[in-house]
């Protein structure tokens, strides 16, 4: 269909990411829907999407990163100090994901494939 003309930037995406850009499979997508579709990076060392190491004050952490309704971004972490390096991964990773269902619940559209 027609690029829709409200002002905002649109693109081309994948419903299913599994499936190429095939007829029945495409939409116009904003930025914020893009990457809300978005598969795991190759990169990725820690299984998820949205999940990451970051050392602060010499400390290593696993992050768990989301952006709210209106695009906010947002982060929270876990330190391997207090948790140990395997705690603070499955923390991370927990609340990642309870975050990303707390937004779906509320119309974010996160797709069941996002950061997997």
């Amino acid at each position: 269909g027609k690029c829709p003309e409200d002002g905002r930037k649109w693109s081309v995406g994948r419903i299913d990411n599994d499936l190429g850009y095939v007829e029945g499979n495409l939409r116009w997508e904003t930025e914020t829907q893009q990457q809300r579709n978005k598969m795991r990076q190759r990169n990725n060392t820690t299984g998820l999407g949205g999940v990451y190491r970051k050392y602060a004050r010499g400390i290593l952490h696993y992050v768990s990163d989301w952006r709210e309704l209106d695009g906010t971004r947002r982060t929270k972490l876990f330190s391997t100090k207090k948790y140990g390096e395997e705690g603070a991964l499955i923390l991370a990773k927990e609340y990642r994901m309870q975050m990303i269902t707390k937004l779906n619940e509320q119309g974010a559209g996160y797709s069941d494939k996002h950061g997997k």
